[in-house]
């Protein structure tokens, strides 16, 4: 019973960090992005000047 229980824990402990690493995932893509758009529009306002 022991052992169910504790392989139960090791798999929703699994769970937990795949939700972590895609959250993280998520959030290092939506700042790759907000960065590019930056990037850009300072290129753009660069050109103009």
């Amino acid at each position: 019973m022991y052992s169910i229980h504790f392989n139960t824990a090791i798999y929703f402990q699994g769970l937990l960090e795949q939700e972590l690493a895609q959250m993280l995932a998520q959030t290092a893509h939506l700042d790759a992005e907000k960065s590019a758009a930056q990037n850009i529009r300072y290129k753009r306002s660069w050109v103009r000047n």
